[in-house]
């Protein structure tokens, strides 16, 4: 099961409807024309909507609708309307005040709803940290927008993961819905383990509707960041289907063969934005298709008519997508472990998109998705661990997804598993993933990646293994993983399994005879931020003064404190940086992952032993005056890293939200903080993770070394270091 179940309880509140003026004067209006545009920006609220009427009284400010005042007269669907009614749940109602997250029936028609339109209707969260509903006016009188915003999450992922808006026009029949995020760090479709929203638009309890997303129907590519929908009002209410047709980074493809079949046999091509339209449809039972020469695309077609297919009783939008398939290496095996503390499916296997394109799964043999599949059965249950990747999933660039086993508990806070394992993965198994769910298609030519231990008690066969394998572990709990090299900034892919991956715990023991690094776990998943060092750019905050100091009070690029601390029993190094933010969008998380460093089970004789620690906030010197240093914190709640952080930890800098983003062309000045164990030579390289707005980055995001590259020689007092080593 994904997330607990809420039961489901009556509560009665008061519900207060949307005020209806005189409809007179409004233009005939019977149904809405959709465009879509990309690389959309949000128009941020100023103003917090409050009173709102809750129906989870356990979590305030959670399944809640408030009453709003139109700053004008808005008209929907011919009928003009004074307030509106939104919903914490991605809702605006204009007839209706429900408070209804999705549980039961969540495809258009909906009877729950009156006059609504629907954002991002699904289970959501807004009483995070910076998280709520917010309203602002822009524009002239007579051409005002009245702008309402979702600052929101889904349940156990990080607060401000989800920033969508709607948009009302004045004097017009027209309303916009733009995606700021969704999906963490591009889209959001089926396989991310969260209910796909629905989002659309109906009059009245459904007499009349345009549908664009939902379970029903998921729009091929899910939805994206930037994406803008403008719904535009039309006296023509007959029915239609519509979309767009483009490749897995949305761009358009023109030419498209678009068929249409059933009650009426059409054919069309798409034009130069993609764009492709049936109208004035009066039948029931439809099949729409692309096809372009041996092409494959996704969905491979929609159909509606009769149960159990969905009626045709709306307009629909359809989009598809051309699926390229993937070579092996695209989508890698970047971190795992087959056990973890108390359970033995206490595990889970990360997947990568090894590639700066957006990936959106399709398989080519018609099957149902990508498999990730165990190579031998659970001796405690002789079932087959195996996971299907459905169909649609879209994974962006250098983004992650995460497959968890049944007992994931001590890392679901740090992240979430997307979906789970039908079986457990026995200790010292082997996992691969392959480009197809047809099992008799599970060979070579299909794998994309495989991951698996040197086990000669239970031998992994080579599909599920790359190289020799991996030393095997055996049957021993603890907070560990085994996770992909990243120490040129991307994952390390010679496939030699033994040579890529390296073993890391929170304590630095050995398990099994295999000695681990000192470290930590550090699963992602769809809504984590990616790897950015292409776009957040690293530099000296004082030029004036790059090499290391004794003086903590200065801005110097290293700052060496002999007094001793938990976890540095010969003082801290600090190492402090500018970090800038070199994209056109906002940053809305930014942490920091360790790749390398000497520490307990990761150095040489001579090196150093390193661990990582929290830093505060501290105002400092720099050559122009006064520096505001900000902290960085330490991700374990959980896994908790008592001996300080290592290999694959990560820092946050919990300044940066949703609220607080890192702008376009801004800096913020950090401190990293280090535990000095030992003295002796010392690496520390780091990859910048930062999750962004709307708008297309500036640069590949997987494109670059490492963000930070620096290293020497620590002791009691400072060195001078290699000019090679004199970087930022």
């Amino acid at each position: 099961m994904r997330f607990p179940v809420r039961y489901f309880s009556f509560v009665l509140c008061a519900l207060v409807l949307g005020v209806a003026l005189s409809s007179s004067r409004a233009l005939a209006q019977s149904s809405y024309a959709v465009s879509q545009s990309a690389g959309v920006g949000i128009t941020p609220g100023t103003t917090q909507v409050a009173g709102f009427n809750c129906a989870d009284v356990a979590s305030p400010n959670n399944d809640c609708v408030a009453n709003v005042a139109l700053p004008f007269a808005y008209t929907f669907y011919g009928q003009t309307f004074a307030t509106a009614n939104v919903s914490t749940n991605g809702v605006l109602q204009f007839s209706s005040a429900n408070n209804d997250y999705g549980q039961f029936q969540v495809c258009l028609p909906l009877a729950q709803f009156s006059n609504a339109i629907f954002a991002h209707w699904t289970d959501l969260q807004t009483n995070g940290v910076g998280e709520g509903i917010f309203t602002s006016v822009t524009g002239d009188p007579g051409s005002r927008i009245f702008n309402v915003e979702w600052r929101a999450s889904y349940e156990f992922l990080p607060p401000g993961t989800l920033n969508f808006e709607i948009r009302l026009y004045e004097n017009q029949q027209r309303f916009d819905i733009v995606y700021g995020t969704v999906g963490g760090n591009g889209a959001s479709a089926p396989g991310g383990g969260i209910t796909v929203p629905t989002v659309g638009v109906q009059r009245s309890t459904g007499s009349q509707y345009t549908a664009f997303n939902s379970a029903c129907g998921v729009a091929g590519g899910g939805l994206r960041n930037g994406l803008a929908l403008t719904f535009t009002g039309t006296d023509n209410a007959a029915r239609y289907i519509a979309g767009r047709i483009s490749d897995p980074d949305g761009f358009p493809l023109s030419g498209v063969t678009v068929n249409l079949t059933g009650d009426t046999n059409a054919q069309t091509t798409t034009d130069l934005s993609g764009r492709y339209s049936f109208d004035n449809l009066a039948g029931s039972s439809y099949t729409v298709s692309a096809s372009q020469g041996t092409a494959s695309f996704y969905p491979a077609s929609r159909i509606f008519g009769a149960f159990p297919q969905v009626p045709f009783a709306g307009s629909q939008i359809i989009n598809f997508v051309r699926t390229p398939t993937p070579n092996a290496g695209d989508v890698l095996i970047s971190e795992f472990r087959f056990r973890g503390p108390r359970f033995i499916t206490n595990e889970f296997v990360e997947l990568y998109n090894n590639t700066n394109s957006t990936i959106v799964v399709n398989t080519s043999d018609g099957s149902s998705g990508w498999t990730v599949q165990a190579a031998n059965a659970s001796p405690v249950t002789g079932g087959l661990a195996n996971y299907i990747l459905p169909r649609g999933t879209v994974i962006p660039p250098r983004a992650h997804f995460l497959v968890a086993g049944s007992g994931y508990d001590s890392l679901f806070l740090y992240a979430p598993g997307e979906d789970f394992f039908e079986d457990d993965i026995p200790d010292d198994n082997g996992v691969a993933l392959f480009n197809t769910a047809n099992v008799a298609n599970l060979n070579a030519s299909t794998r994309l990646d495989a991951v698996g231990f040197n086990n000669t008690t239970t031998p992994v066969a080579a599909l599920y293994r790359e190289g020799a394998g991996l030393t095997p572990i055996g049957a021993n709990n603890g907070e560990y993983a085994f996770v992909r090299r990243l120490n040129s900034g991307l994952p390390q892919d010679t496939n030699d399994n033994a040579s890529d991956f390296v073993f890391v715990s929170t304590s630095g023991a050995t398990f099994g005879g295999v000695q681990s690094a000192l470290g930590a776990p550090g699963p992602e998943n769809l809504y984590d931020p990616i790897q950015s060092n292409s776009q957040i750019k690293v530099s000296y905050i004082d030029p004036g003064c790059v090499g290391t100091s004794t003086d903590p009070t200065t801005a110097c690029a290293r700052v060496r404190d002999s007094t001793p601390v938990a976890n540095g029993v010969a003082g801290t190094l600090s190492i402090r940086r500018k970090w800038t933010n070199r994209t056109n969008t906002p940053v809305t998380r930014l942490r920091f992952r360790i790749l390398d460093l000497p520490t307990l089970g990761n150095r040489a004789p001579t090196d150093a032993d390193l661990r990582v620690l929290s830093s505060s906030d501290v105002v400092v010197n720099g050559a122009n005056g006064a520096v505001n240093l900000k902290g960085l914190t330490l991700e374990q709640t959980p896994p908790t890293q008592t001996g300080g952080g290592g290999l694959n930890s990560s820092l946050r800098a919990g300044s940066i939200t949703l609220a607080a983003p890192l702008a376009a062309g801004a800096s913020i000045n950090l401190e990293f903080r280090l535990g000095v164990q030992i003295d002796g030579n010392y690496r520390f390289f780091v990859n910048v993770e930062a999750q962004v707005g709307s708008a297309p980055p500036s640069a590949s995001p997987g494109a670059s070394a490492n963000s930070l590259k620096t290293g020497g020689y620590v002791q009691q007092q400072p060195k001078t270091l290699p000019n090679s080593l004199k970087q930022p």
